[in-house]
């Protein structure tokens, strides 16, 4: 299929208080291989106090809109109810594509059978590569493997996520309870699943993630996103209490089998960080 030949799409990039980022990332985004006469970009504000609007206006053809309604799931829907493409790909303003990312993804998404969602890779990257914190060892190691989520878990996280108009329309949109990043692309996931869709990764189709470098950030993720899963799967005391004693030896079995992080003094930091946030995430926030 020639770059001519390939079908409208749109990009959805929700954001909140986070304009010099999302310059970035739209500047990225302009860069793409994609056809630009069949490429569509909204922006869509979360109800932010930043000015928004004042960042998307420097990037020509690039559509803003506003959601009020607080948490990316409510500002993805509105974003998707603005599309024009037939295909949709979503991204985060604090994400950085390569040029190839449209192109790749929407490519992988037409070729496969029976396909519902593409997920492309996510690189996180520390702020100083050469010296990398003990917390953004541990996210580069455990966050965002989009392998590792559609093989195991049936779900690609938004950050780098390919579908269709169709497809979306067919499963709904994303659930507006969860008023915060806790889960809402895994519950919406499961629901394109079993609509007896494939989902598949692609490792071409990449972006970059600013890892965490605080411990206190990850802890705060940790909590925020046990938080959400907790509402999914409506767990049991017994089952959390387990969760809860045991989490943190799977998760340094994975980052020592994993190939996210290259050395094993870099693997041994991120497993203890590992601990320590998997138990500072369930004291009381201050």
């Amino acid at each position: 299929m020639a770059p001519a030949d390939l079908p409208t799409l749109s990009v959805v990039i929700p954001v909140f208080n986070d304009s010099r980022r999302l310059a970035s990332c739209l500047e990225a985004v302009s860069r793409q291989t994609y056809p630009k006469d069949r490429l569509q970009v909204i922006a869509v504000d979360n109800a932010s106090t930043e000015d928004i609007r004042a960042v998307t206006d420097r990037f020509p053809g690039v559509l803003y809109a506003r959601e009020p309604r607080r948490g990316p799931a409510a500002a993805r829907n509105a974003g998707v109810a603005l599309a024009t493409g037939e295909l949709i790909a979503f991204t985060d303003a604090d994400c950085l594509p390569e040029p190839g990312w449209l192109e790749r993804g929407a490519r992988r998404l037409l070729a496969e059978d029976n396909c519902g969602i593409v997920g492309g890779r996510v690189d996180l990257v520390p702020e100083d590569p050469a010296r990398p914190t003990a917390a953004e060892l541990y996210d580069r190691a455990t966050y965002l493997d989009q392998r590792r989520h559609i093989e195991k878990s049936s779900f690609a996280a938004t950050a780098n996520l390919f579908t269709t108009k169709a497809v979306f329309a067919a499963a709904g949109g994303f659930d507006t309870r969860f008023s915060d990043a806790a889960g809402e692309d895994y519950e919406w996931g499961l629901r394109v699943a079993a609509k007896g869709l494939r989902l598949v990764y692609c490792d071409e189709a990449r972006v970059s993630h600013p890892a965490a470098r605080t411990l206190s950030a990850l802890s705060r993720k940790a909590r925020r996103i046990r938080a959400g899963l907790r509402e999914l799967r409506r767990e049991s005391a017994a089952s959390a209490a387990f969760l809860a004693l045991a989490r943190p030896a799977f998760v340094c079995a994975r980052i020592l089998r994993g190939d996210r992080l290259e050395t094993f003094r870099d693997k041994a930091v991120a497993c203890l960080a590992a601990v320590f946030v998997h138990y500072n995430s369930y004291r009381s926030p201050a």
